[in-house]
């Protein structure tokens, strides 16, 4: 997909700076062009948002791989109305869930899918709350964040990536992965000052578009409107899971019964079969990362689509244009 061209509307995003005041610019000391050593930064914050869908399944997970990056990040959560009961996280603000101040039927521009299109506004809002609730603490206790992660509870990180050395003020740094035409915007983390903008980005839910987009086509629109960068992370892969627990149960390699809303199925019932793997291959949109193991890949499994023995090669992702992502678990 190319660059896209979008109508110019200075005045696109007014709506939201006159009702959200305090978050016109972020609340930093710091340059937006200085480098932060992200191993020292002990200044993290994490912004989480979402369902918790399987947290007690994939929690643990998340934690190892995010949450204890840092020895003491600060934790800030937009919780869905007693929607969290299972998220035992110590939170340094947790605020319930507002409703958003558009809806998806007032949007100018044409989003699909159009089923996702709520809950997209819904996100768009919760990030906003989740900016208000950081500048809010930064301005409480005099601290200025050096960087801030976002955070979703319904990822399995199936591998443990390494953050960049350094990330500059207005550099957000995002998985290559899943990226449908445009960024990924599953998880993020960046600068503070490109992490405001990320956070904000439901101020151009009113201004058009030249064409229709998705939340990731959106996501590289708007960081281009708000000039930050987008740094995209070929390693950083992970699976999505959904709504309920449920076991691997098919017998047809096309037939998979699950009750998981919303799964990328074939990732996560791997996962759930604690099945290795010595490389993966990651759709561009949508669907996680395909599992090679020559030597540890039952037939069974192998069977039912969870992973192949033959080794990924420039062949096999020709035959499936999606799968073009290279990494090593």
């Amino acid at each position: 997909m190319g660059r896209q061209s979008v109508f110019i509307d200075p005045h696109a995003d007014r709506w939201f700076t006159s009702t959200h005041p305090a978050l016109r610019r972020a609340n930093t000391k710091t340059s937006a062009s200085e480098r932060h050593v992200v191993s020292r930064a002990s200044q993290l914050a994490i912004c989480i948002t979402g369902l918790q869908r399987t947290w007690p399944e994939v929690g643990q997970n998340i934690e190892r791989v995010l949450l204890r990056r840092t020895d003491r990040p600060y934790l800030f959560g937009v919780r869905p109305a007693g929607m969290w009961p299972d998220v035992k996280l110590r939170f340094d603000v947790v605020e319930d869930q507002r409703k958003p101040m558009v809806s998806f039927e007032e949007l100018p521009f044409k989003f699909f899918p159009p089923r996702s299109g709520a809950g997209f506004v819904r996100e768009l809002g919760d990030l906003a709350h989740c900016e208000e609730m950081i500048a809010g603490y930064e301005q409480r206790v005099d601290i200025s964040f050096q960087l801030v992660m976002r955070v979703r509870l319904d990822l399995f990180w199936e591998t443990m990536f390494q953050l960049p050395p350094t990330i500059g003020g207005k550099e957000v740094v995002v998985p290559h992965m899943s990226h449908c035409g445009g960024a990924n915007d599953k998880f993020a983390i960046g600068g503070r000052a490109g992490m405001h903008e990320y956070l904000t980005r439901m101020r151009w839910l009113r201004r058009n578009f030249s064409r229709s987009v998705n939340s990731e086509t959106y996501l590289a629109i708007t960081a281009r409107l708000s000039r930050y960068k987008i740094e995209h992370m070929a390693d950083w892969m992970f699976c999505k899971f959904g709504k309920n627990r449920s076991h691997w149960k098919h017998t047809t390699p096309g037939a998979p019964n699950s009750n998981s809303m919303g799964a990328w199925q074939e990732c996560t019932y791997r996962i759930r079969q604690a099945l290795p793997c010595e490389r993966m291959v990651c759709k561009f949109c949508a669907g996680g990362c395909r599992c090679f193991n020559k030597n540890n890949c039952p037939r069974t499994a192998e069977k039912a689509g969870l992973c192949y023995r033959k080794n990924v090669t420039i062949r096999a992702i020709v035959r499936d244009p999606q799968l073009f992502l290279l990494g090593n678990s």
